[in-house]
């Protein structure tokens, strides 16, 4: 039986998918949620074809993940400022680089297609900042048809597509 943990990433996975897919400005069916053995973490039907969605979050380190994932199960008001940061943008670019090398080792099954959508959880990176250091982004070789990193920023999804 899940735990909680495990209902709150599984909604996670979800709405980040339903996101992308919304700023993507893609007609999608939801299918179901991954079999979290073998399969991407969520199956949707985009073009009659089946698409599994595998999503990895990315943060500028490990104290901010634990922060957000506290706030997010309302163990802490709101996020906080957790210390001075030095080159925040370089940790974040080395922790979607790490996200990548180890997504691209796993296989994914029961699906058409498998995309990889890297939620960048960094309020104080822009997209312009990210995009900006795309030189830096190491995609290595991988089973995905695509992959986005999926931004929050003023508001609004924004995303940019690296595969």
């Amino acid at each position: 039986m899940p735990n909680s943990h495990d209902n709150y990433k599984r909604e996670h996975e979800k709405g980040a998918c339903q996101d992308l897919l919304k700023a993507l400005d893609f007609e999608y069916k939801f299918e179901r949620l991954g079999n979290d053995k073998d399969e991407a973490d969520v199956l949707f039907i985009i073009n009659d074809k089946k698409i599994g969605i595998e999503v990895a979050l990315a943060y500028y380190d490990e104290e901010a993940a634990i922060m957000e994932w506290k706030a997010y199960r309302k163990q802490i008001k709101g996020i906080q400022i957790h210390k001075f940061m030095v080159e925040p943008d370089k940790k974040l670019i080395d922790w979607i680089n790490k996200e990548l090398e180890d997504k691209a080792q796993k296989a994914y099954s029961g699906s058409d297609e498998n995309w990889l959508c890297l939620d960048v959880r960094a309020p104080i990176t822009l997209h312009e900042d990210i995009h900006n250091r795309m030189g830096e982004i190491n995609v290595p070789t991988n089973q995905f048809a695509r992959i986005y990193l999926l931004i929050f920023e003023s508001g609004k999804i924004k995303y940019i597509r690296i595969k």
